[in-house]
């Protein structure tokens, strides 16, 4: 909370001036009334002090940072709680920031010392199993005249990464502008996302900006996986092209891209820079700089689970076309002021689809990605026969990343060597295969006469089914890793560009396009007219079928990479905020929703007003104790879905109580699939379990030689499913 009354009381500390203010906190200099210290008092907002399990993760993380004994890391001294004021203690370092003391451009030399340092402190904290995710300038402290540095705020990512979610709204901590796209969407951090975050710091010591401008998550993601850089020797010509070369290869959207570990990345960059620093930051130097040395670093393109043409290090773009793309947003802001109003309220023109084509959802088939267009995992079909007994494999040279899909007499499936094959259901045996660019990470779609599938190359193919011919072809911007829905003739297709494309399904023509401004991992569901698609950004958005207009939109306050389920009008969608929720989708947005509610959450935050009520369309939700792996599957009266601590839930959709549950001693990965009488779910031991979905009760289990991470889907009397192994299985 933000205390405004001078020379206040906050535990033993007598605070004075405040020293700064986030969403999370107003930090103070204060005076230890025992030793008469000056130190810097971190008092967190008051909406903390309900949040216990929150504060008791928080403190037990200071804990184990003030054991660490580094020269370059900047401890906590104390912390408590003083009635709803929640505390803490460190040095008072009056230098300041690097934030604030920092003028760029300074010295290379500088440059690497601080990254040195900076990168000693991380290495220090990595190697205790402790990572920082929350860096940026505001958190080290620099000494130019002594060259000592520290690096400060230590566990304080942990408060934004477990706060409600109408706080996370309005939170910048972690800062998104130095979050590893990897860590966005897991949540899991290591040492190459917090060496993505000191690239990002390197560059704005060496530029003064950082390379990718972003306010949300989000918008970080989707333009890290763009990989569009400014190149730093455009903004300051003294940066070396070894240098240069080193800091965006360090920012590439891949972790296995980058330096391994910030020391790596900070040794690199002293090996490329043609000045000696004098000393290393805190300690002696545990490398040596030499002008010559060869960069640790890849020198090709991005390699391995992405093909050559992808992902490469930018040419220099001309800064005078620049500074007219700049002039030209302006213009485009004032010519989208006028004509905003017209864009929200006159719905596009669209062309008609050329076909009326639609994926053929019947009992012995599997076409969608979820079986139907609603993602039910459903099958309205008696299963009990399947014994779990081997019928027939097929072999590949790598591991399978999505689940097969058929028409009741061929399989289609897509390899991880580079394949999209055809093979007879019923033996198994080779109809025909298409070589594709790379792995293939989407499940194939069937309708009509064509297969259509996902590629990470951007593209988006459609095979004829019987031949094995491409057909057509459609571009996007960034990899394609989730399948598509067919309908009325429709193509719809999600992105990581954040883009949901509706396409001719005969031709490929683009009819619309919606924008999420983040990234679609997920299939979307279809009901009635609406369409339904998910954003890792926490955001569900529900579109107009026809047009792609918005109609509503739900925040759920943590990101969304599960496909969304609709059944008896409810949409249930997982949250990496370890939530599911249950939404109603006969909602429709009202003129300025989002704002008003973001400002009831604004007043809630700093104690000017109540806690808000559940935003429209909320009918329930769950609070998981551990993250979800699957997409849900819904039947049988529950939504069925599997987490990442082994276990396999059945919750009732109408209350949203746990009915039962089934504990796996691996994290249950492979989505439910529910037949009439059984529930098949696969688990990370290679174990594919065939379950009652009234009771829960196993039934039996077959186990593959590879971890399950796809769906089983069922084809009249076969299940199919694909390991990491690189097999396929069919099960009778």
């Amino acid at each position: 909370m933000t205390i405004t009354a001078v020379e206040a009381t906050v535990g033993p500390y007598l605070l004075h001036a405040p020293l700064g203010s986030s969403g999370l906190a107003t930090t103070y200099r204060a005076t230890d009334t025992a030793s008469q210290k000056t130190i810097a008092l971190k008092v967190l907002h008051a909406y903390y002090s309900q949040e216990d399990d929150v504060v008791a993760a928080f403190f037990s993380e200071l804990e184990r940072m003030a054991a660490l004994d580094h020269p370059n890391i900047l401890p906590p001294l104390a912390w408590g709680k003083d009635g709803q004021r929640i505390w803490v203690a460190s040095e008072f370092r009056p230098e300041g920031s690097l934030r604030a003391t920092w003028h760029s451009p300074e010295s290379l030399a500088a440059v690497v010392r601080i990254t040195a340092g900076v990168a000693d402190a991380l290495e220090h904290a990595l190697s205790h199993g402790i990572t920082h995710r929350n860096l940026k300038p505001s958190n080290v402290f620099w000494d130019k005249s002594s060259g000592s540095l520290l690096l400060g705020d230590f566990g304080t990512a942990l408060l934004g990464e477990r706060a409600h979610p109408l706080l996370r709204i309005s939170l910048t901590t972690p800062m998104p502008a130095y979050m590893a796209p990897e860590y966005i969407t897991s949540g899991e951090a290591d040492p190459q996302s917090e060496t993505f975050s000191l690239a990002v710091l390197a560059y704005w010591l060496l530029t003064g900006s950082v390379p990718y401008v972003a306010e949300a998550p989000s918008t970080m993601h989707a333009k890290a996986m763009r990989y569009q850089i400014t190149p730093p020797s455009e903004v300051n010509p003294a940066v070396t092209p070894g240098m240069e070369h080193v800091v965006v290869h360090a920012l590439a959207p891949f972790p296995h891209v980058r330096p391994a570990s910030p020391v790596v990345f900070a040794e690199a960059l002293r090996n490329a820079t043609p000045i000696q620093p004098e000393v290393s930051v805190g300690q002696e130097p545990s490398f040596t700089l030499s002008a010559e040395a060869p960069l640790p670093l890849p020198t090709t393109a991005i390699s391995g689970i992405m093909n050559d043409r992808l992902w490469q290090i930018p040419s220099p773009r001309s800064t005078f076309r620049e500074r007219l793309k700049r002039i030209g947003v302006v213009g485009l802001i004032a010519a989208a002021s006028v004509l905003g109003y017209a864009a929200v309220t006159q719905p596009p023109t669209i062309g008609a689809p050329s076909t009326s084509v639609a994926a053929d959802v019947a009992p012995s088939h599997w076409v969608l990605p979820r079986y139907d267009s609603l993602n039910t995992g459903f099958v309205p079909l008696a299963t009990k026969d399947i014994k779990g007994e081997l019928k027939w494999t097929f072999r590949t040279n790598q591991p399978f990343q999505a689940a097969p899909a058929t028409d009741g007499s061929t399989v289609y499936a897509a390899t991880g060597d580079n394949r999209l094959v055809a093979l007879d259901l019923d033996t198994g045996t080779t109809r025909w295969e298409y070589t594709t660019t790379g792995p293939v990470d989407a499940q194939p779609v069937i309708a009509g006469d064509l297969v259509y599938l996902g590629l990470r190359d951007k593209r988006i193919l459609a095979v004829d089914k019987t031949t094995g011919t491409l057909r057509w072809q459609f571009q996007t911007d960034n990899p394609v890793t989730s399948g598509g829905v067919v309908d009325a003739g429709v193509l719809f297709q999600g992105s990581t560009d954040g883009k949901l494309y509706a396409l001719d399904a005969a031709s490929g023509k683009l009819l619309w396009n919606f924008d999420t401004t983040s990234s679609i991992s997920a299939p979307p569901a279809i009901m009635k007219d609406v369409i339904i698609v998910v954003s890792r950004d926490g955001w569900v958005h529900f579109l107009e079928r026809a047009t792609g207009r918005p109609r509503f939109i739900f925040f759920t306050g943590g990101a969304l990479y599960s496909a969304p389920a609709v059944h008896n009008d409810r949409l249930y969608v997982p949250a990496a905020s370890q939530q599911l929720f249950a939404i109603d989708i006969n909602e429709r947005s009202s003129f300025m929703d989002r704002q008003i509610y973001w400002a009831q959450v604004q007043l809630w935050i700093f104690q000017m007003g109540p806690r808000p009520e559940p935003p429209k369309g909320f009918v329930w939700s769950l609070r998981l104790r551990d993250r979800n792996a699957t997409d849900p599957a819904v039947a049988h009266g529950n939504v069925y879905l599997g987490t990442e601590s082994g276990k396999l839930l059945a919750v009732d959709e109408n209350t949203g109580k746990q009915v039962w549950s089934f504990a796996s001693d691996h994290p249950m990965m492979g989505s439910p699939t529910v037949s009439q009488d059984t529930l098949y779910a696969a688990d990370d031991g290679g174990n594919l379990y065939a379950f009652d979905p009234e009771t829960g009760k196993q039934q039996w289990v077959f186990t593959a030689g590879g971890r399950n991470r796809t769906s089983p889907i069922i084809a009249k009397n076969t299940l199919l499913f694909t390991s990491e192994d690189g097999i396929l299985y069919a099960l009778r």
